[in-house]
């Protein structure tokens, strides 16, 4: 049986509704956060709620609560659902009003939406196959809308045509990321990776990524990237918080060379473990609980 937690009350997933004038419901306003849980650790759970508030705080959505209440909600929602490994959601939206395009004053209070769902996370040596598509997405791509039809609709087409992910091309012909990651390549042992923008999310396991390349002496360029460069890399892979690194093994039914498990992106998805399992449980916050 599986607890949430919205607006104030933990409830079976089954009892919690919401007003059909939640404002997340008839508009998508609103912000999400996924955030990987490993043995019990919200992997850096602080990152993810910092990048939550900053979006809200650039919607003019206010803040349902302080980030040490949300900690504790998230801790509640955990013990309740005794989920070892996961990914816990975090959702905000601007609240319940009468229908209407423009923002209801005063400000409304948030409506708040917190579960856990078990899951295989952090599984090494991952492979996926992606297709290349127009970037359809608006120039709010950076923030973590709820509102994610865009990504649903080209995800879905390449689902139908046998791969897993679609990397999202600019105008220019610019590599950006994808549906719902980040990407990077590597070529003469080299990272490269896009430079953050308007239309690019800055994921907190790219970030975190880029900051393990940078601890272990490795060569990292954020930079355009074209569709070219990823066939001409050595390896291709995609970051995001459900599995740290997923290797890219083929674009638009183009194999990529055959890494083995010496590979760079290997080796930085093991110092992405060494973190993990060296992140202390009370920077997290799970884990004390369940």
């Amino acid at each position: 049986m599986q607890y949430v937690y919205l607006n104030g009350q933990y409830a079976r997933m089954a009892d919690a509704k919401v007003s059909i004038n939640d404002r997340g419901y008839q508009f998508g306003d609103g912000i999400y956060e996924v955030i990987c849980i490993y043995q019990g650790k919200a992997i850096d759970f602080q990152a993810h709620v910092q990048r939550l508030y900053m979006s809200l705080e650039s919607l003019s959505i206010r803040s349902p609560c302080s980030i040490p209440a949300l900690q504790a909600i998230a801790n509640e929602v955990y013990r309740r659902n005794h989920v070892t490994n996961g990914l816990l959601y975090l959702q905000v939206t601007r609240g319940v009003a009468p229908r209407n395009h423009l923002f209801p004053t005063p400000a409304l209070k948030p409506s708040l939406l917190v579960t856990i769902t078990p899951k295989d996370v952090l599984q090494k040596g991952r492979r996926v196959c992606v297709l290349t598509t127009k970037d359809p997405r608006s120039s709010l791509a950076s923030h973590k809308s709820i509102s994610a039809l865009p990504n649903i609709l080209e995800k879905q087409i390449a689902k139908e045509k046998g791969a897993d992910e679609v990397v999202l091309i600019g105008p220019g012909g610019e590599v950006r990321e994808g549906g719902s990651s980040n990407l990077f390549l590597i070529k003469n042992n080299v990272f490269y990776t896009p430079c953050l923008a308007p239309h690019i999310v800055p994921g907190i396991t790219r970030q975190r990524l880029i900051q393990l390349i940078k601890e272990k002496g490795w060569s990292l360029k954020e930079t355009t990237i074209s569709v070219e460069d990823l066939h001409k890399a050595s390896e291709v892979f995609l970051s995001h918080s459900s599995n740290g690194i997923s290797h890219v093994e083929a674009i638009n039914g183009i194999k990529l060379p055959t890494q083995g498990l010496q590979s760079k992106a290997e080796a930085l998805f093991d110092a992405y473990m060494d973190f993990v399992y060296q992140t202390p449980i009370s920077s997290s916050s799970l884990g004390k609980a369940g």
